[in-house]
């Protein structure tokens, strides 16, 4: 699978991904990742990216068992952008760290000078990225299945297909366990046995 991507997590865990599927909707409608002071969200949703920041993982980083691969991308699903936008590269406190000030800037939230993550292959983009630069949408055939059926399946990944013609995305859906393109009309439906 070619690294050269940033991922960016919009339905974080499988166990929740029908839930979640409007949030995939409303991305697709609107044309960008916003911020969630973009998004008119209240503070108090607010996490150690603040509420200017959107937080993606570098794909091409090593991915650590604390990482936001682990956390995130692998967990749900990602959309993929092209690894030539800016991003800011924040600075890295360990978990571990005993710097009170390092610990105290991270979670100050909203900072303009300076980012601060504990996760080391986390990138951020300050407002708002278009989907002019969206590569593809990323998930987890492995996981999926974990919680769903194949009929689950193919049903998700016709309505990932469907939002994608419908507004205009040219863009593959690949699974994230062999970097390979899916394609909902090669997979079997199957009718479950009541």
């Amino acid at each position: 699978m070619n690294l050269n991507f940033y991922a960016h997590s919009v339905c974080k865990h499988y166990d929740q991904l029908f839930l979640d599927s409007e949030n995939l909707e409303k991305v697709f409608k609107s044309g960008y990742l916003l911020s969630r002071r973009k998004l008119n969200m209240s503070e108090e949703m607010s996490l150690y990216n603040g509420m200017d920041y959107i937080s993606l993982c570098d794909l091409a980083c090593q991915h650590e068992e604390y990482s936001a691969y682990n956390m995130y991308i692998k967990r749900g699903i990602s959309l993929l952008f092209n690894h030539d936008i800016k991003v800011i590269i924040p600075k890295i406190v360990e978990r571990s760290s005993n710097n009170l000030q390092d610990i105290f800037n991270m979670h100050r939230l909203g900072m303009e000078e300076m980012r601060y993550t504990d996760l080391h292959d986390e990138v951020q983009i300050k407002d708002m990225l278009s989907l002019e630069y969206l590569e593809g949408v990323l998930l987890s055939k492995e996981l999926f299945y974990k919680y769903y059926s194949d009929v689950d399946f193919k049903d998700y990944l016709d309505y990932i297909e469907y939002l994608l013609e419908l507004y205009n995305y040219k863009v593959p859906i690949i699974n994230l366990d062999d970097g390979q393109k899916i394609d909902s009309g090669k997979i079997k439906k199957y009718q479950r046995i009541a």
